[in-house]
């Protein structure tokens, strides 16, 4: 057995020793950059050098809060926002950038500044609202609030649906009132309670009632 060996390993060496040198590396190929091809060139692992005894901690990513000025400024987001659903113009809106926009600023601690500043933009929006439907004559008033306040609460969905993370955080912990529960007050107070519109639109209604009872179709 020893004879054998001895006589293929001698065989293997004279074959190995003939046989004309060949570079096995495989050759670039011509359209890959050359700091590509340099870079690719499997470097040596890096040993990360700490000292001897001690364990090496990862920092934490540093917080970096939302000053008054960038809160402002997503808020005049949201405000450009609100007033093109309540314009009838919220197809070209997008929602996850707005709630996210929304999330940002509860996330941060601005809650009250969103809160505050949807419950004056709605206010706004519902002095304008009442100063048109008082404008209308009493034919068409009650024609004119029912058209209003169905559009006024699909409105708040809309809404509602964008601000979700507010009702479910700052309106939970500070004991407010949800965004469309708010929506609907304002609506009350500013525009069925107007001055022009209470009285007229009660008196309306209790001659539909009158009506009704004397067996008149309304």
């Amino acid at each position: 057995k020893s004879d054998t060996f001895r006589r293929f390993d001698r065989a293997a060496r004279v074959i190995i020793h003939r046989a004309p040198h060949r570079n096995t590396s495989p050759l670039p190929s011509p359209n890959i950059p050359k700091f590509w091809r340099a870079s690719n060139r499997n470097p040596a692992p890096r040993k990360m050098t700490t000292e001897k005894g001690k364990k090496q901690m990862i920092k934490p990513k540093a917080w970096n809060p939302l000053d008054s000025v960038a809160a402002q400024n997503l808020w005049k987001k949201l405000s450009t926002a609100i007033d093109e659903i309540h314009n009838k113009n919220a197809s070209e809106l997008s929602y996850e950038e707005l709630y996210r926009t929304a999330y940002n600023l509860v996330l941060h601690k601005h809650g009250e500044l969103l809160y505050s500043n949807v419950r004056d933009s709605l206010k706004k929006h519902m002095v304008k609202l009442a100063a048109m439907v008082s404008a209308c004559p009493d034919d068409r008033l009650l024609e004119a609030i029912s058209q209003e306040w169905k559009d006024h609460q699909i409105a708040l969905v809309m809404i509602r649906d964008v601000l979700m993370y507010m009702d479910r955080n700052y309106v939970w912990q500070h004991g407010q009132m949800r965004v469309y529960d708010l929506g609907l007050q304002i609506f009350k107070d500013t525009v069925v309670y107007h001055e022009k519109v209470r009285g007229r639109l009660r008196g309306l209604l209790l001659r539909g009632v009158a009506e009704e009872r004397e067996g008149r179709l309304l």
